[in-house]
């Protein structure tokens, strides 16, 4: 603590001469003058070092002893704001400097949002921004609960929203409404019919006549479950059909794709175009905005800066185009085949309606110039589907 004290205030080191110097401690300690670092030289001088403001008393102390002291050298954050008195622009433009990193650190430059999946940032920005409260605004005087209750209005699908401030990075946290489970057998009276040709491996109506049974070959289209049930009374009533069938399905796919193409040769010619933004200010670094009058591929980066881990106002956006050239290259045949049994297997999941794969079987043959990919595969998937009743009544032959 002494030593911060004593940087502070700033520190003198005085070198002491003459005969037996160190007589000059006794008398620093008789007369209560604080001192340290004592210490003899090669050439039997004295040097001690004290307190600034108490310098002249150490050297008139030293002086009454007969000996000759003068000061060598001064330390401390006063000693070094000394040096700029007659500086006085370059004092004040240092504390303007410092007053406006200051400021600038509680101005909010950064907004993230946390906890959301289905509303997108972009949409809760803009209203943060509708609010008043977005980057640029003050961030200890930002009313956080009248922006929260802002955002909750505007974006519906939020059921709570909190923002937090640390520094100049604004995070709005929220959390959105969970939809309410689904209702059955709400709705029009249906039929639940077959949107695929298979064989039925199970039958589960929950509503309505099951009209299959497991081990049936049904044609797409034909009726699976009937929205036409019988009362108590044996009078007929329509019902909403509800049900789950599931039928072993067949699948024959085919893929292909030629084995030469233009491969992309890079000329080392580039077009770099940067813009600078300041808070919500653009400034363009470039004049023409068109690119080459040829084939180039266009990369786009974006970067901020920081500050000791903290974000700045400043950001840095712009586009690479890179030019290239293209020349005959050839696709190894193993590579294409396997590019295209991936896209094969992503197609037969994309087509199946909550089902699974149960076998699968590839053929490959290729002409030279390109290669096909046969697939042929058996699924167990759902296959019944919702039909409006009055529809399948109206499609049914007369008698």
């Amino acid at each position: 603590m002494g030593r911060l004290f004593e940087g502070a205030l700033g520190s003198s080191y005085v070198e002491i001469a003459g005969s037996r110097p160190e007589r000059a401690l006794n008398v620093f300690a008789a007369r209560g003058i604080p001192f340290r670092s004592a210490r003899m030289t090669e050439d039997g001088k004295l040097t001690a070092a004290c307190l600034k403001y108490r310098e002249k008393a150490l050297v008139a102390a030293a002086e009454d002893c007969g000996l000759t002291a003068r000061v060598v050298k001064r330390r401390g954050a006063l000693v070094f704001a000394a040096r700029f008195k007659r500086r006085l622009a370059l004092l004040s433009a240092a504390a303007v400097a410092v007053l406006a990193a200051f400021y600038f650190s509680l101005v909010i430059w950064e907004v993230r949002v946390e906890g959301n999946v289905a509303v997108p940032s972009g949409e809760i920005i803009s209203a943060l921004s509708e609010s008043g409260f977005g980057v640029g605004c003050f961030g200890p005087t930002a009313d956080r609960e009248y922006a929260a209750s802002f955002i909750r209005m505007k974006v519906g699908r939020l059921s709570w929203v909190g923002i937090n401030i640390k520094g100049c990075v604004m995070t709005v946290i929220v959390r959105e409404r969970r939809s309410p489970p689904a209702i059955l057998n709400a709705g029009p009276p249906c039929d639940m019919a077959a949107l695929k040709t298979g064989v039925v491996v199970s039958v589960d109506d929950f509503a309505g006549q099951g009209l299959v049974e497991a081990g049936d070959t049904v044609l797409k289209g034909q009726k699976l479950i009937s929205g036409e049930v019988a009362g108590i009374s044996g009078e007929m009533r329509l019902v909403h059909s509800c049900g789950s069938v599931r039928a072993r399905t067949w699948y024959v796919l085919s893929a292909c794709a030629p084995l030469e193409y233009g491969a992309k040769i890079y000329t080392g010619a580039e077009n770099r175009k940067t813009a600078l933004l300041l808070g919500d200010l653009r400034v363009n670094l470039y004049i023409n905005s068109r690119i080459f009058d040829r084939d180039c591929d266009n990369i786009l980066f974006d970067g901020r800066a920081e500050l000791f881990g903290a974000p700045l106002p400043l950001s840095e956006r712009g586009t690479i185009s890179a030019a290239y050239d293209t020349e005959p290259a050839r696709t190894p045949y193993l590579e294409a085949e396997t590019m295209l049994k991936t896209d094969l297997d992503r197609r037969l999941c994309a087509m199946l309606r909550d089902g699974e794969v149960v076998s699968e079987r590839f053929e490959a043959f290729s002409d030279g110039s390109s290669v096909t990919v046969v697939l042929r595969a058996e699924c167990v998937e759902e296959i019944a589907g919702e039909v409006p009743l009055i529809q399948t009544r109206e499609e049914e032959p007369d008698t």
